[in-house]
């Protein structure tokens, strides 16, 4: 895939008892609206709208 030539490193600070899948949905859910949000041609390129794979 082309898109595993830029990987992205993310570091973020949770609490001990938060799951770290419930972070990870959050993040994922967050960054997706506000990416197509601020880049509306990113949409055109998307499969059935999903942004994360």
């Amino acid at each position: 895939m082309a898109s595993d030539r830029d990987p992205i490193h993310v570091l973020f600070k949770a609490q001990l008892n938060t799951e770290l899948s419930q972070c990870i949905n959050a993040y994922k859910s967050a960054s997706s609206r506000l990416i197509k949000k601020d880049f509306p041609d990113v949409k055109k390129k998307l499969w059935k709208e999903y942004f994360w794979s």
